[in-house]
């Protein structure tokens, strides 16, 4: 069963009703960003470009907010598909050009295409972000444990975002 917006909101703030910076790093951590070479400067960076991402200035992202945004987790284009057949299709679309012997993805090809994407769009330290950004979405997404991503993890997530965004619910 995929990973819903519900349960990675729940992965990422615990017992909390709320996501805090606090529990944004521990979830990086978790996911083994690693600190880099400035200590925990990686962690604490990409904690900070998360709650951004959310307009989350106060320090705290209520699931409201959360779910509003929701789309931002999706790939760039995607969240525009808003019918369950279009989005199914784009994800297999994206899928099998990344994994076309449907094994599964490793962070490393998923850092690979990340990183692709970034320098694609002139981003600075590509390599550190796609590597930041492949194991947080593996950590997220990986519902059955194999530390591969399956296109049914990710094409669940995405039906999942865009019902919830596309239909106001905020259950």
């Amino acid at each position: 069963m995929p990973v819903t917006l519900r349960q990675l909101f729940a992965r990422i703030a615990g017992t909390a009703s709320s996501i805090s910076t606090a529990r944004v790093e521990s979830f990086l951590s978790d996911a083994g960003v690693g600190s880099g070479f400035l200590g925990g400067t990686k962690v604490s960076l990409a904690a900070s470009k998360f709650m951004d991402k959310f307009d989350a200035s106060s320090g705290t992202l209520s699931w409201d907010s959360f779910c509003k945004k929701g789309m931002s987790l999706l790939p760039p284009g995607l969240a525009a598909k808003a019918d369950a057949a279009t989005v199914s299709a784009e994800v297999d679309k994206l899928y099998t050009q990344l994994d076309p012997n449907d094994r599964g993805l490793s962070v490393a090809e998923l850092s690979k295409h990340i990183e692709d994407e970034l320098v694609r769009r002139g981003k600075s330290f590509a390599g550190t972000q796609a590597e930041i950004g492949a194991k947080v979405l593996l950590h997220a997404l990986d519902d059955n444990g194999d530390h591969r991503l399956q296109r049914a993890e990710v094409r669940g997530f995405a039906l999942d975002v865009v019902s919830q965004v596309a239909n106001g619910q905020r259950s």
